[in-house]
């Protein structure tokens, strides 16, 4: 029989986040930390504020796939030496997914397989808060958006004034800011720059 090189897998993230004197360089995950690997430059952006985005790659094996597909993956990004860590979950099902694709390869692929077996594209930025932030933004009129992006920036350190109105998607969006940590509000002023 022939042999069949199976490809390393690797999940590719872009992360956006406000610019700071660090930038990240490992990730860890199920207890092991690894160097990350940029597949394009760093970018930044300025309007009000200024954000970094980088591009990167880290790599999984097949063990730890498989075990994704059961669980999902939870995997933190390190600054270097220490100076910031963020954590992000990628749903089971992405993986699960991946799994099926590696069949179909597997049953229909000729002696070498061209693609590699996993590649995951996430937004790492996808906390509770941070989420219900966007689902609750994307709900509002243009009015009510414009209104809490002011409110938003104005308490982005502390929380120093209540947002008031009638609106349902208003009254979550400060609900889910206001629970929202620190990286968390970071996260969502960074979102609501780039839309």
């Amino acid at each position: 029989t022939t042999s069949r090189a199976v490809p390393e897998s690797y999940v590719a993230v872009e992360l956006s986040y406000f610019k700071a004197s660090y930038a990240y360089d490992s990730v860890s995950f199920n207890g092991t930390e690894t160097d990350i690997t940029a597949y394009s430059p760093s970018t930044e952006s300025c309007s009000e504020h200024c954000t970094s985005t980088q591009y990167f790659t880290f790599p999984i094996d097949n063990k730890d796939i498989e075990l994704s597909a059961k669980n999902g993956l939870t995997y933190d990004v390190h600054a270097t030496n220490g100076t910031s860590k963020l954590s992000f979950t990628i749903p089971a099902g992405y993986f699960q997914a991946v799994l099926d694709e590696k069949a179909l390869q597997l049953e229909h692929a000729p002696s070498v397989i061209q693609q590699p077996v996993a590649e995951v594209k996430v937004e790492s930025k996808d906390s509770k808060p941070v989420e219900m932030s966007k689902y609750w933004f994307d709900e509002a009129t243009a009015a009510e958006q414009e209104q809490f992006t002011e409110w938003a920036f104005a308490n982005r350190k502390s929380i120093s004034t209540q947002l008031k109105s009638d609106s349902k998607s208003v009254e979550m969006l400060s609900y889910w800011y206001e629970k929202a940590s620190t990286e968390d509000r970071a996260q969502i002023l960074t979102w609501l720059l780039n839309k």
